[in-house]
């Protein structure tokens, strides 16, 4: 358990499920919502001894989908009823560049078509 004692999902085995993180999260497969609850209650809450021992990690959806919920709670409801995915949210808010279709350049390798 981390120091502070909350018990919280953000402890090695979490107290009753017998399990870490990584297997809960392969458990919620492709669940945004459910994805979405265990990394918001893996978030360390204000007032708990913050000393990490491992930062917070995941793929570019799980910090897409943070920052959605932080800064754009609009997108990220949409995100999570299946309306649009996490990336077409963070173009849409002006996180991340639009690729563009215009330029005869292929996305990201810098070579022409």
């Amino acid at each position: 358990m981390r120091p502070g004692g909350d018990g919280g999902l953000g402890s090695e085995r979490p107290g009753g499920l017998d399990t870490d993180i990584a297997a809960l999260k392969r458990l919620c497969g492709n669940d945004p919502e459910a994805l979405d609850a265990i990394d918001k209650a893996n978030q360390n809450p204000t007032g708990v001894y913050n000393v990490h021992t491992s930062r917070l990690s995941g793929n570019a959806e799980d910090r897409a989908l943070r920052k959605l919920r932080k800064d754009r709670p609009d997108l990220h409801e949409q995100v999570l009823s299946h309306g649009k995915s996490a990336h077409a949210a963070m173009v849409e808010a002006g996180y991340r560049p639009s690729p563009s279709h215009d330029s005869g350049q292929c996305f990201g390798s810098g070579l022409r078509v």
